[in-house]
């Protein structure tokens, strides 16, 4: 359901930016945006942290459409963020 409803915003946005460069650039400047405040939230403990991640995945998930992201590498990415785990709990 909500990657039905992702992907209806997706195209809603699409129709908006005549060129999906922009569109791109627009996506990537709200998640730039984000990320102090995500920082800030999580610090403070403060659950509006909840709200603001599902932004963030929601652009995440908003510019894989948009780019035409192909399945499998979102698969070999998982593959790399368990090494990434691994390698943090090792450190």
């Amino acid at each position: 359901m909500i990657d039905k409803e992702i992907k209806k915003l997706t195209e809603y946005g699409q129709k908006q930016f005549s060129e999906p460069e922009d569109y791109t650039k627009f996506g990537l400047d709200e998640i730039e945006h984000h990320v102090p405040e995500l920082r800030n939230l999580h610090a403070k403990k403060d659950p509006h942290l909840h709200a603001e991640l599902a932004d963030v995945y929601i652009w995440a998930r908003m510019l894989l459409e948009i780019n035409s992201v192909d399945e499998r590498i979102v698969r070999q990415r998982i593959e790399r963020f368990k090494e990434k785990i691994n390698k943090a709990l090792e450190e």
